[in-house]
């Protein structure tokens, strides 16, 4: 089967799903794509320039696959002469309706938003196909799409959303992770990481204060500053500041074997993110021997199993504070959580990507 790959904002998670798609499936990908910047005109106009690649194809495409960044329906009139017979699949790693935007966003203030959840509405409405990757982030977007209509002047067309459901399905996001054997010393002091974006959806205050306290109990601890610091986060300054004698790493990994080198070294995951469509980076710790501590919410209940989740998931920033001093490795558990999460590895998910896909064409 011919599919063309429709990425508009190739680069970060978008970038690694596609590369691991096209690299595992057995089908044969057309990869139409722009660079990993500039976001909105992205969603705006991206549909303009992909749609022009598309009609220079020479292979006949059977199915059209999109991320979430594209408007599919002006990108189908666009092509309508050439894409007519083609199935339509959009899959969402993230989505403009409950995205939460940045305090620095001007277009927030303007109340300017509301276009990029319609794009997604509409892109949603009009594929054969739809992919979440968790079932939080299916829920979710119905959920929000729902509300979304119902703040519109009639006619709503609420029974859309029905319609969008019948539709959509989980397809957990594909990694290729990696087989590391932990070296370091595990005797104290105990290494906590940071391996998400430095943004305001991860929640680096929290993490700031909870490194506060744990000094304020004269506790023992290093820092494993990962992640990408795209933007100038204040939060990470002032960790760079006061805990400067506590950080033993603190970049943006250049490579993913890097990456994955200093990530090894830590003993503990604390997560305090408000929004997570997936959780790459807490799979990623957890392949790699980390034990996350993570709120009950979000996506988060997916990746662990259920029989070690009072390990797992704290209550609030007092019983987070609780659970790192008083942190003791077992084997047992993360060999369980490895285990989980083994169902996220291309290998095991790329059967299942290739055979849906071919389901939409048939």
């Amino acid at each position: 089967m011919n599919i063309a790959l429709i990425e508009p904002f190739y680069g970060g998670s978008h970038k690694q799903w596609v590369d691991g798609l096209m690299s595992n499936s057995q089908h044969r990908y057309s990869l139409l794509s722009l660079d990993a910047k500039n976001w909105k005109w992205r969603m705006y106009g991206g549909a303009i320039s992909l749609a022009k690649e598309f009609e220079q194809l020479h292979e006949e495409i059977d199915l059209i696959l999109a991320s979430d960044m594209l408007d599919l329906a002006l990108f189908m009139a666009l092509c309508k002469n050439r894409a007519s017979h083609c199935k339509t699949a959009l899959y969402f790693h993230e989505n403009q309706m409950t995205y939460p935007w940045t305090s620095l966003d001007k277009e927030k203030k303007t109340n300017r938003d509301r276009h990029y959840a319609f794009i997604n509405y509409t892109s949603a409405l009009c594929a054969d196909k739809i992919f979440f990757n968790s079932a939080f982030h299916k829920t979710s977007f119905l959920q929000a799409a729902k509300d979304f209509l119902q703040v519109l002047p009639k006619p709503q067309e609420l029974d859309s959303i029905d319609t969008i459901a019948a539709k959509s399905e989980v397809l957990y996001i594909g990694l290729d992770l990696p087989e590391i054997v932990r070296d370091h010393n595990e005797s104290p002091p105990l290494k906590i990481a940071w391996n998400h974006r430095w943004e305001e959806d991860k929640n680096p205050g929290a993490f700031r204060d909870l490194l506060e306290s744990l000094s304020d109990e004269n506790f023992s601890f290093e820092l494993i500053l990962l992640g990408d610091r795209n933007e100038c986060n204040p939060f990470l300054k002032e960790i760079e500041m006061d805990f400067a004698s506590h950080i033993i790493y603190n970049a943006y990994a250049s490579t993913k074997e890097d990456y994955y080198k200093q990530l090894s070294r830590a003993d503990i995951l604390p997560v305090t993110s408000h929004h997570d469509f997936f959780g790459i980076s807490i799979v990623e710790a957890i392949q790699v021997g980390v034990h996350p501590l993570l709120p009950f919410d979000l996506s988060y209940p997916e990746l662990i199993p259920e029989a070690i989740y009072p390990a797992v998931f704290y209550k609030d920033a007092t019983d987070l504070k609780k659970r790192i001093l008083e942190f003791t490795r077992e084997k047992a558990r993360q060999n369980a959580m490895k285990k989980h999460i083994e169902k996220f590895k291309w290998s095991n998910l790329i059967r299942k990507y290739d055979q849906t896909l071919l389901k939409i064409i048939r």
